[in-house]
């Protein structure tokens, strides 16, 4: 599994990242500062091949506190026999 992220990130909206996954399943995306989740998304895919994880701010974050922030991404793919994948990424917040 692979993921693309950009290096500097605007928050406002969200964040859409482009995961390619091995085969169908459910793809799962947290955006962390520490152990805090910041961001977080779902997308099903139907078949082998890249797709769009959108992240979307959990409530009471200010995307203003994030700015310059390290924040760490981790996408998990599974499917549905129990079979897993997990691909982390570094990001920083404008």
């Amino acid at each position: 599994m692979a993921v693309r992220v950009p290096k500097r990130a605007t928050l406002r909206r969200g964040l859409k990242v482009a995961v390619t996954a091995p085969s169908a399943g459910r793809v799962t995306g947290k955006l962390r500062r520490g152990a805090t989740v910041v961001a977080a998304g779902r997308a099903t895919a139907a078949a082998a091949g890249e797709l769009k994880l959108k992240l979307e701010l959990r409530r009471g974050i200010r995307p203003r506190t994030l700015r310059g922030r390290s924040l760490t991404l981790r996408v998990v793919w599974s499917d549905d026999d129990g079979a897993s994948s997990t691909a982390t990424a570094k990001l920083r917040a404008r």
